[in-house]
């Protein structure tokens, strides 16, 4: 589908209940279902048209996997804007793998790490001072949540 009122696009994210463009501009467009806010407009109102993002921490990109259970704090990930190095921190588990995955607005995979979440609370730190100033999607896995966290590198 054709959207006509959207142009300067540089990348599209296509889901099953919104989209959203990334233009030329670096603003970020989205339209589709609204509920509950994915589109970062700060309104819960379906688009059929492009709309731009006013609130880039409320977007829920479409490829993004919802955690697996409700653990919203389990992982922190901060500063966020960053110009280099993240902090990520993880409380409340324990002897778990922890694998960070940096993936660009397309989805491609950028960067893979993993780490031993032990005594409950650990931080550790996600270089991205060689990557383009951009948005990125750090997604942090155990073996009982995942969370995807969008990054703006700037």
């Amino acid at each position: 589908m054709q959207v006509v009122s959207l142009t300067g696009a540089v990348s599209i994210a296509a889901g099953d209940n919104h989209s959203l463009a990334l233009k030329s501009d670096a603003s970020l467009w989205g339209w589709g279902y609204n509920f509950p806010g994915p589109l970062g407009d700060g309104t819960i109102i379906d688009r059929h048209a492009p709309v731009q993002t006013i609130n880039l921490c409320q977007v829920a990109i479409p490829t993004v996997v919802e955690s697996i259970i409700d653990e919203s704090n389990i992982f922190t990930v901060f500063p966020n804007p960053t110009s280099g190095l993240l902090n990520i921190k993880v409380k409340g588990l324990s002897n778990e793998k922890c694998k960070i995955t940096l993936t660009s607005i397309l989805g491609q995979i950028l960067i893979e790490e993993e780490f031993m979440a032990r005594n409950h609370s650990i931080e550790t730190q996600f270089d991205m001072k060689d990557l383009s100033n951009g948005i990125y999607f750090l997604s942090v896995t155990s073996n009982k949540i995942k969370q995807t966290f969008k990054v703006q590198k700037q």
